[in-house]
């Protein structure tokens, strides 16, 4: 077994004020606390900052906040770990809710096993919301597969050399920079372990246009940088062939309306009611909710990733942008 280790725990924080008090609370209760947090603001402009400094001075351990104006990201967690005293880094964000026993679940696989490199933990959602029920019912995983889950960067730990062997999180992507980070980690074949326990929850857009809004960025910054072609032309095509029955149907015969419906109830399947959260919460209301989560989500992916393919295209960089509040 390994010996207990040193940890730093990491995160970015811009115009989170509102979480700074919940997630200090939070730390004060952690069974095992880091050994320190940085924290670096991407240049709030609500009293984001003012809070942090006046929490830190009863912080059970270090807290050193780095202030950086118009850091995106990828930015503030690279300047996060440069300043991280030790080579066990914690990433998560200040807005989750944070279990007490997260970190200590997170850190255990490295201190069981000294070969660990990364540890991928899970997250749920916090939800008031018919519409957030809705979208948490849609996304639920019942079980974590390592090929193909790649953890958020708002539960996650790693080793120092792997952050360093990958060049870090990509400071050319606006978001949806710990996709690109997870893969660059997986070509190197890494020692890397799940640990689903290990699990936050983070506040999700409780409105169908924040939530367009969120994986159009997504979408867009994948697109940039040309990543994850197959499955994003996967709901482009899928797309493109609803588009091609309807044409069809209208100008040539009704019956092309055939391979549409059969197309629909095979892509509703996948979609929808193949999670089984979905099937126990199947309401008249919930079910148009369905319907319109998943086209809202669909759309901004595709319209996304086509704005982000053109730029990638024509050799352009997405600019920087704050971050939109939900």
């Amino acid at each position: 077994m390994a010996q207990k280790q040193q940890i730093s725990l990491i995160m970015t924080v811009f115009n989170e004020g509102a979480s700074v008090g919940r997630f200090f609370q939070a730390l004060s209760r952690f069974t095992r606390l880091p050994d320190e947090v940085v924290i670096v603001d991407g240049g709030s402009g609500d009293n984001t900052v003012a809070i942090i400094k006046s929490s830190i001075r009863d912080a059970p351990v270090p807290v050193n906040l780095i202030e950086e104006r118009q850091c995106n990201i990828s930015r503030g967690r690279n300047i996060a770990i440069e300043n991280a005293k030790y080579d066990l880094i914690a990433v998560t964000d200040m807005g989750c809710r944070i279990p007490e026993d997260w970190l200590e679940r997170i850190v255990a696989p490295f201190e069981e096993d000294e070969t660990v490199e990364v540890v991928g933990g899970y997250y749920g959602y916090h939800c008031e919301t018919a519409i957030q029920h809705c979208y948490a019912h849609l996304c639920h995983k019942a079980r974590l597969d390592k090929k193909t889950f790649l953890p958020s960067s708002r539960s996650v730990a790693l080793k120092r050399h792997v952050w360093e062997s990958v060049g870090g999180y990509p400071e050319h992507m606006v978001v949806g920079e710990d996709t690109y980070f997870d893969l660059r980690i997986r070509e190197r074949g890494f020692n890397e372990v799940l640990a689903p326990e290990a699990k936050v929850y983070w506040e999700i857009d409780g409105t169908y246009r924040g939530m367009y809004r969120r994986y159009y960025r997504y979408a867009r910054s994948a697109g940039a940088v040309g990543q994850q072609p197959k499955i994003y032309g996967f709901y482009i095509t899928v797309y493109t062939l609803f588009a091609a029955w309807l044409l069809l149907a209208l100008s040539v015969s009704p019956l092309f309306l055939v391979p549409f419906l059969l197309q629909f109830l095979a892509y509703s399947y996948v979609r929808v009611f193949r999670k089984k959260p979905v099937r126990a919460n199947l309401s008249p209301a919930n079910l148009c909710r369905y319907y319109a989560i998943t086209l809202v989500l669909d759309a901004g992916t595709i319209l996304g990733y086509l704005a982000g393919l053109s730029m990638y295209l024509r050799g352009k960089q997405e600019p920087w942008t704050p971050p939109p509040q939900a």
